[in-house]
């Protein structure tokens, strides 16, 4: 069975339209309460769900993962970490060696 092309209702690439539809829904979520009171159906779970659905269609359609760059980060971070805890160390005990006569 072939995938039927779906047609777009804008103009614009899919990754954009995300972005929009993500940066819109981040302000709903800011304005819930006056949004709420106008339509009762936009409930809590409405918004946090169309925000997820909004991300999961980043990975599952469009195949990007954005918690790659995160995840390589976090890797960066904890290998100079490792390595600024030992030179932290090693200075701590050349500060106490040095001043030990004059604390």
């Amino acid at each position: 069975m072939s995938k039927q092309k779906l047609k777009r209702a804008y103009k614009s690439k899919d990754v954009d339209m995300l972005a929009a539809c993500e940066t819109i829904i981040a302000h709903a979520l800011e304005q819930k309460d006056i949004l709420q009171s106008k339509r009762s159906t936009w409930t809590d779970t409405f918004f946090t769900d169309l925000q997820t659905r909004i991300q999961n269609c980043y990975t599952e359609h469009l195949g990007i993962d954005s918690a790659k760059e995160l995840r390589a980060a976090t890797q960066k971070v904890s290998s100079v970490q490792a390595q600024a805890l030992k030179d932290l160390a090693e200075f701590k005990i050349q500060i106490q060696e040095d001043f030990k006569k004059d604390k």
